[in-house]
């Protein structure tokens, strides 16, 4: 749930060597993960040749792109979903396919076709930093980002992005059981009630 490490590189080194250590006890296993403040500040402090400042999609892009070919699944507002099949033989799900679904597919889906790829899951992830537009004593404005996102505004434009797919899940999915990872806890993002069929893990605090 984020903050694994002030440098990029370390925190990449260690998803990996975790990945590799995960997959030998857990077939077709992955490590879902978001990233957190630190992630996101630093990457814009200590890179090397880093002259023109990354933007939050950059980061994540490149966090995405080290495990390409590793069982490491960033989260930055997507939706993962595992797909299953009941095996009558042995009464146990067996998962079949894992799906992510971007922002910006996320925010076109209908209803019927999010119902429809969640009906046979085994395991719905919805997952982000969440970020910290609704906390008045932490927020971008007191340097949690540093150099990436410097003002208030700008960390309410990413908080209202995480939170506008929120409120459509929890209008559509609300009887689904989902996880909801974020690095922030929820009322950094969100000042709606918890939705009691959903499962909330945060990392930050």
């Amino acid at each position: 749930a984020g903050d694994i490490s002030h440098s990029s590189d370390l925190a990449i080194l260690f998803l990996k060597i975790l990945s590799g250590e995960f997959g030998k006890k857990v077939m077709c296993g992955r490590i879902i993960v978001v990233l957190g403040n630190h992630e996101i500040a630093n990457i814009n402090d200590y890179e090397k040749n880093s002259e023109n400042k990354l933007t939050i999609d950059d980061i994540v892009e490149k966090y995405k792109s080290s495990f390409r070919s590793y069982a490491v699944e960033i989260l930055h507002n997507d939706l993962l979903i595992v797909s299953a099949k009941y095996m009558s033989n042995s009464t146990k799900y067996i998962a079949t396919s894992i799906t992510i679904i971007s922002e910006k597919k996320l925010g076109s889906y209908s209803p019927a076709k999010l119902k429809s790829l969640c009906d046979q899951s085994s395991l719905i992830v919805f997952g982000g930093l969440g970020f910290s537009g609704l906390n008045k004593d932490m927020n971008a404005s007191h340097g949690m980002y540093h150099k990436t996102i410097t003002n208030l505004k700008e960390d309410i434009k990413e908080t209202k992005k995480f939170n506008k797919l929120y409120c459509k899940l929890n209008k559509y999915l609300k009887d689904y059981q989902l996880i909801i990872l974020t690095h922030t806890p929820k009322d950094y993002w969100s000042d709606a009630p918890f939705n009691s069929n959903w499962i909330y893990i945060n990392g930050h605090t």
